[in-house]
């Protein structure tokens, strides 16, 4: 039985999107022991899975638009339709968004992660610099104090 190219397409996807999926994981397990040679190389490999994954996607909806249909899931079941795979299309569609949902969800949650480290080196880099983003506080003579007062790093 012969494969269609958009069976093939979105196959190669769930392929990819498992990939992408490791490579998450991969990424929470290397942000918990702020590994960052570990990151770099994930980053890597992150950016030619989404390359590839986007390129299929654009594939995938000019072989619908093609064939004069919506670019959507009704799109997708009326092409499945006149398919003698249409059901193995359907299926590896449904796993491939199951898969994308994921790895959204793990990439947000890293991104959490990455954004709460970034907040706490940014408060770590202003107290060792002296800056506060405490209110300035005023002295007994109404003046206010020093506390808004920023020294170099070198002389933390």
């Amino acid at each position: 039985m012969p494969v269609t190219p958009l069976l093939a397409i979105t196959l190669n996807d769930v392929e990819l999107a498992d990939q992408l999926l490791a490579l998450l994981e991969e990424e929470f397990q290397a942000l918990a022991q702020r590994d960052l040679v570990a990151l770099e190389s994930l980053l890597g490999g992150k950016q030619i899975l989404l390359k590839q994954l986007d390129q299929h996607a654009q594939h995938r909806s000019a072989l619908l638009r093609s064939a004069s249909l919506s670019n959507d899931l009704a799109g997708l079941q009326q092409y499945a339709a006149g398919q003698d795979e249409g059901q193995a299309l359907l299926a590896a569609s449904a796993r491939l968004s199951e898969l994308i949902e994921a790895c959204k969800q793990r990439n947000v949650r890293n991104g959490q992660i990455i954004q709460a480290s970034q907040i706490g080196t940014s408060r770590v880099l202003n107290l060792l610099q002296g800056s506060s983003s405490a209110p300035a506080l005023y002295n007994s003579r109404g003046s206010q104090t020093r506390s808004g007062y920023q020294r170099p790093l070198s002389s933390a």
